[in-house]
């Protein structure tokens, strides 16, 4: 037999192997490469057919939201007239019977959208009455939106509610920190809106916790450090000290969900530290309030996007957990507060019929089925004869209430105090001075329910407060060492709403104590707000507004300074300053609100309830 040792065969056929193999491979590298190509391109159809339908859902709510503003005079609309021209937009866009929109891309491009509306039902947190008749003010409308793009589509359906209120905006919101219009102008009180340094601006410094929505017109300053201010013995004024925290946490109502942001100026850290700095300091508490130096060459504060020490300064650094709020850049105008359209709602002059005598010690309880009630004090003419009394209508001094009280209107001259009571104003009342609400306990509480007026100032202290009531306030309020809750009632539980043109002071409640004071309000003020969860305890159920906002808190007990490293593994609930927003606080304002002849002004911007790309 002959042996072949020749290895020319063998490497030829190595060779056609080969080149089959790499053929093979090549084949399907390339039908890959074309799949995926084919694929890409699908996605990103698909992607701009969603993007598409997003512009769709864009386009319908600004529409319609512009139609009824332009249905909206100088002087407003009537309510029924309103509801009348909501009902036709909404049957104008309907899917069925009704005019969709559409529009394109690119023109001729074949990437264009549809958008109409496949659902529309009443808001009935909207009720108005209205000559014994029902009118919804606001609607809960579900937009269909198909965007198309080439061959692919994507169907869109959003709900919105959309509509006007009874309430004002800044209701809607946890934390509102706005700025004054330059069209803010009070013929009756031209110096209404004074020049607020840092106006529209919202200050976190350290572990608050708010639950609910945010509108800050200005800039957002976050740092982990809360602020403690003490009296100086050496120095006249105060000094400011940093106490390590931890970054706020933002969240939505009753959920693990991210709040909303709506921003409309820039988000900072503010990196300095404060070692009792005074007034006297070149960079101190006061300076960084009225921002100062913010925006200004310095190492104080760091704006999102920039670097600190090396470090990219993101949005997700500067809150807890690295849960950033969502932010919708989006700037929503707030109307100012009526004040003079509510003092002649409730306003109550003496007269023949409707004069109380308080006699001597000024003092009254137990009114009840009072009627109208208009304070007066008889005063001596000559030596206290009981015949040569004459009416006091001019006593500017104060009144003591206590007991149970039903008043129709009420209203006086001079101060009122009110203890221990449970007093109703049905149609309101008018306070020209000042008004007290003190010295009440859990066992012998304080009560109130109705719409206040009070031309001086309001302090509630040292009391146990349940109420359904709405202050109107022309000076400044305090509330300190109080608890305050609501009426409970079948559909809903009442809350304190205060609107005041001067300042409001929330402070020294349950200092240095493990449980915080309860406070179920809301709080508005023309002025600036700032609020001390550090060595203060403070949960308010409800929320607040200002034209600058300072919240200065830490987490703990109370029972000492904690580390910011043992402060991280507390949670939310113990944060010395939260804030929850009340979903109750629209509807306490809408039963309470005295309106006898409804008129629309404005319409609210649509607000995004859900969105899916399955059909409801």
């Amino acid at each position: 037999m002959k042996i072949l040792n020749s290895e020319t065969g063998y490497s030829l056929l190595l060779t056609l192997m080969l080149v089959l193999l790499f053929s093979i491979l090549g084949a399907s590298l390339m039908a890959m490469t074309i799949n995926g190509t084919q694929k890409n391109e699908t996605r990103e159809k698909v992607i701009q057919s969603s993007d598409l339908a997003d512009k769709g859902i864009e386009l319908i709510t600004s529409q319609i939201t512009t139609e009824l503003n332009q249905s909206i005079s100088a002087n407003g609309i009537s309510a029924a007239d309103y509801v009348n021209k909501l009902n036709n937009v909404v049957d104008k866009y309907k899917c069925i019977g009704g005019m969709p929109l559409t529009g394109e891309a690119n023109p001729g491009a074949g990437t264009d959208y549809t958008v109409c509306i496949s659902k529309s039902v009443d808001d009935l947190d909207s009720l108005l009455v209205v000559n014994s008749t029902q009118k919804y003010l606001r609607k809960n409308i579900t937009f269909k939106s198909i965007g198309t793009s080439d061959d692919k589509s994507e169907t869109l359906y959003t709900t919105y509610n959309i509509g006007s209120t009874q309430y004002p905006e800044v209701l809607n919101y946890a934390v509102g920190a706005y700025k004054a219009k330059s069209d803010f102008v009070d013929l009756d009180d031209p110096n209404r809106f004074p020049i607020v340094p840092g106006e529209g601006n919202l200050f976190l410094n350290g572990g608050s916790s708010i639950e609910g929505d945010l509108k800050v017109d200005g800039n957002l300053i976050v740092s982990d450090y809360g602020i403690r201010r003490t009296s100086n013995y050496w120095i006249v004024g105060y000094s400011d000290y940093s106490q390590a925290s931890v970054f706020p946490q933002i969240s939505a109502v009753s959920s693990g969900k991210k709040g909303k942001l709506f921003l409309g100026g820039s988000m900072y850290k503010f990196n300095a530290i404060f070692n009792g700095t005074t007034q006297n300091s070149v960079f101190n508490y006061d300076k960084h309030l009225n921002s100062t130096f913010l925006d200004k060459d310095n190492w104080y504060y760091t704006k999102v996007g920039s670097k600190y020490n090396g470090n990219l300064i993101t949005e997700e650094n500067l809150f807890f957990d690295k849960q950033a709020p969502l932010n919708t850049n989006k700037l929503v105008n707030v109307d100012p507060i009526n004040f003079k359209s509510q003092l002649s709602k409730v306003h109550i002059k003496p007269t023949a019929t409707n004069i109380y005598d308080v006699g001597d010690d000024r003092a009254f309880s137990n009114l009840d089925n009072a009627g109208d009630v208009y304070l007066v004090e008889e005063k001596c003419i000559r030596k206290c004869n009981n015949k040569n009394k004459e009416i006091e209508l001019d006593y500017g001094g104060s009144f003591y209430g206590t007991g149970k009280n039903n008043f129709n209107k009420f209203g006086t001259r001079g101060s009122l105090v009110l203890y221990s009571t449970n007093t109703t104003f049905k149609e309101g009342a008018y306070i020209e001075e000042n008004m007290y609400i003190k010295n009440s306990t859990e066992e012998y509480p304080s009560k109130i329910k109705g719409i206040v007026y009070v031309n001086g100032d309001l302090k509630i202290e040292n009391a146990h407060l349940e109420s359904d009531v709405i202050f109107y306030v022309e000076g400044d309020v305090t509330i300190t060492e109080s608890e305050i809750y609501g009426i409970p009632y079948d559909d809903r539980t009442g809350s304190l709403i205060i609107f005041a043109k001067g300042n409001i002071n929330l402070s020294n409640n349950s200092v240095d104590k493990p449980n915080p004071s309860r406070i179920k309000g809301y709080f508005y003020s023309e002025q600036a707000m700032e609020i001390y969860g550090v060595g203060s305890n403070i949960r308010i159920e409800g929320g607040i507004s200002a034209r600058r906002i300072t919240l200065n808190a830490l987490r703990g007990d109370g029972k000492k300074y904690y580390s910011s490293n043992e402060q991280l593994k507390m949670s939310k609930a113990l944060s010395r300053l939260n804030i929850i927003y009340d979903q109750d606080i629209i509807k306490n304002f809408s039963k309470l609100d005295i309106d006898t002849e409804p008129w629309i002004n404005n319409i609210s911007p649509p607000v995004e309830l859900e969105r899916s790309y399955d059909a409801p």
